[in-house]
């Protein structure tokens, strides 16, 4: 193995990384979430909101890293049909753009709540919009009802991307098992 092979592999090992700690925010995200909707009046879901808001902001910003890390790979070569391969590519493309509009769609709601506040590191944001209008309480509906429908196309992406990650190690294993 020369020393640019082992280079290449390491920056694999970066991006599988990457992809496993969206995989964890992402589970963690939709289990708080199931949490915070069986008891939002209780006194501690504002801890489970906070810890939401806190894998939301930490899920969106390795996805970014993550697709610029992914620029920087030498694409492994695909074994399936030219179709598979772009559908596998689409999957992944629709997959981040629902992650990031459930993120977003969740932003727009807390601040419309008023209650939009992130620090990070010496960044510090704060949002406050009152929400009194009809309107803008019409619009918190419709990101609402948008937001939980994200939740399921991401869900139904999951298992797409979950089949096709199926599929090529179960070819992988083929091809070894065959040596």
């Amino acid at each position: 193995m020369t020393l640019q092979d082992n280079h290449q592999k390491n920056k694999y090992i970066v991006a599988q990384g990457l992809h496993w700690i969206i995989a964890l925010s992402v589970i963690i995200m939709l289990l708080l979430e199931w949490m915070i909707a069986g008891r939002y009046n209780t006194p501690n879901v504002l801890t489970l909101i906070k810890i939401h808001k806190f894998f939301g902001i930490l899920t969106l910003s390795v996805i970014f890293v993550r697709i610029i890390w992914q620029w920087l790979l030498t694409p492994i070569p695909f074994t399936k049909p030219l179709w598979a391969h772009k559908l596998v590519q689409l999957a992944y493309a629709l997959l981040y753009i629902a992650i990031f509009l459930m993120i977003l769609s969740q932003w727009v709601l807390s601040a419309f709540r008023g209650d939009v506040t992130y620090e990070v590191g010496v960044l510090r944001t704060f949002v406050r919009i009152k929400a009194s209008a009809p309107e803008i309480v019409n619009l918190m509906r419709t990101v609402k009802y948008w937001h939980g429908w994200l939740i399921t196309i991401t869900l139904c992406l999951l298992v797409l991307h979950a089949y096709f990650a199926l599929s090529y190690y179960a070819d992988r294993l083929k091809r070894l098992l065959k040596k």
